[in-house]
């Protein structure tokens, strides 16, 4: 039997840079349905038809050419940071290179000064599109009120750490410039009286202009009390990164609630310390929601006296991991603290041993704080002593004043419901740092001053939020494919009726 293989060469696709188009094609053909601009649009056409979004923006230029509307440069920068393109140059080169942002300016293409000119007059402005991401994953159903947890991540200045000064080595330099101009002068000296005319070595007069200008910067290291110090951005603070080294940054705070990660209050501090920082942070909850979580777990950076002074007075609910003054190590020792069982209608406390400790003195310690020493004479003759206390004067309980909060916050901790909520703290608030430094590449803050660092930070989780909101949307907005053929089907039919209908 006699086979026959036909094979049939076809030529590979390539562009046809000749091609011409009948009718030119339509803007909404170029980005399909379920893209991430079509999300932007609908966003800022919302949050804009609230009313509650009011950015500074020029309403027009009087002659020439009419400004670019609010709605197009908010949806070019909320694209931008959502595609992570966070300098005015790339979102400007994005709109006329990436179809999406050609797609919502409409093909328009403004210049990077008007894109920073928008951004910098609405720095404080833009928390406003920040709370309604927050107020619209609330409505959605998105925001649990049962676990939020509050914590911070060190993010480097714009500010280069190599080229700030440092009080040290200006002292050193100071002290070398000192012995050069005495060493010239030295050799003038030697050679005797200057002649008519003389001129200063050009040396000498280097020296002298360095060592002024060592001494101005030294001043403004005394003035501002600071070891190190850019002028360039002179808030940021030197911080130890996650990174590793440690780097001029800025620590940027968030409050994530648990069920989807939908970040519900964000700020920026220059402290490089957490303590200080649960307080504003929950009062920024309150405002956004009208009340905290639950439960608000944070770690022990956040752990003071103050913040679970202030929690208890305002009614809050914290979890807090121990810190300074609450100790995690050696609990389970047996004369670990702890185990002191405290008498409030005595005052007195009740050692493992069944020996009574009363009070002895109030000692002052570090920060203000004055706590209450407590003592036993019978510690001298305890036969567990050498397993209770190092000193020789016997064991002492000393007890703060907000004692009864701290030992409250330890037993949340160390409950199974509370170490279950600290577990989960880690993996609710870390990873949303891990997926700002990560797939959204931001590492180091691109603007420098506290009120635009603030406001790239508010961008930031802005388009944190929107990432998770467009997720949602597309899930709802976009249908199976099925879906979609059986819809075109019965608008189809639906057509072909109402025609029939026509009195032609």
């Amino acid at each position: 039997m006699l086979y026959c293989r036909i094979i049939l060469v076809m030529e590979p696709i390539d562009a046809d840079f000749t091609k011409r188009f009948l009718f030119p094609p339509a803007l909404e053909d170029f980005v399909p349905a379920g893209h991430p601009a079509r999300f932007i649009r609908e966003f800022v056409d919302c949050v804009l038809a609230d009313g509650d979004v009011r950015l500074t923006w020029r309403e027009g230029h009087g002659e020439g050419r009419p400004p670019y509307s609010v709605a197009l440069l908010l949806r070019v920068w909320l694209y931008g940071y959502l595609i992570g393109l966070t300098s005015t140059r790339k979102v400007a080169a994005a709109c006329r290179d990436n179809v999406g942002m050609m797609w919502l300016t409409g093909l328009h293409a403004p210049d990077h000064n008007t894109l920073w000119r928008f951004w910098t007059a609405n720095r404080k402005q833009i928390r406003q599109v920040f709370r309604q991401t927050v107020k619209i994953a609330a409505e959605a159903g998105m925001v649990s009120m049962a676990l939020h947890a509050v914590d911070g991540t060190k993010i480097q200045s714009r500010a280069s750490s190599r080229e700030a000064w440092d009080r040290k080595n200006l002292e050193k330099l100071l002290a070398r410039t000192d012995q050069k101009i005495d060493e010239v002068e030295a050799a003038i000296e030697a050679d005797g009286e200057p002649a008519e005319g003389f001129q200063i070595p050009a040396p000498l007069q280097e020296a002298r202009a360095m060592k002024a200008l060592i001494t101005q910067k030294l001043e403004v290291l005394r003035n501002e009390d600071r070891e190190r110090y850019n002028p360039v951005d002179p808030d940021a603070q030197f911080m130890k990164l996650a990174a590793g080294g440690t780097r001029l940054a800025y620590n940027a705070q968030v409050v994530v609630e648990d069920a989807n990660s939908i970040i519900v209050a964000e700020q920026v501090v220059t402290s490089p310390s957490d303590q200080g920082q649960l307080t504003p942070m929950l009062d920024l909850v309150e405002d956004q929601l009208g009340r905290t979580a639950e439960d608000t777990v944070a770690d022990g950076g956040y752990n003071t006296d103050q913040a679970l002074v202030d929690a208890h007075a305002s009614g809050r609910a914290v979890t807090l991991a121990a810190g300074p003054s609450d100790p995690e190590s050696n609990l389970d020792k047996p004369y670990h603290a702890s185990r002191f069982a405290y008498d409030p209608a005595t005052d007195s406390y009740l050692c493992p041993q069944s020996q009574t400790l009363t009070f002895d003195e109030r000692k002052y310690k570090g920060g203000g704080r004055v706590v209450a020493v407590y003592r036993s004479s019978a510690c001298v003759s305890c036969p567990v002593l050498d397993q209770c206390t190092r000193s020789k004067k016997g064991r002492s309980i000393e007890r703060n004043p907000n004692q009864a909060l701290i030992d409250r916050n330890r037993e949340r901790r160390r409950s199974a419901e509370g170490r279950a909520k600290m577990k989960r703290r880690s993996a609710v608030a870390e990873r949303v740092f891990a997926r700002i430094k990560g797939p959204a590449g931001f590492t180091r803050f691109t603007f420098h001053g506290p009120l635009s660092v603030a406001a790239q930070w508010t961008w930031i989780c802005t388009a944190q939020n929107l990432r998770i909101l467009f997720a949602r949307w597309r899930k709802e907005s976009v249908s199976p494919p099925g879906t979609r053929v059986a819809n075109a089907l019965a608008a189809l039919v639906d057509l072909l009726n109402r025609f029939k209908t026509l009195d032609l």
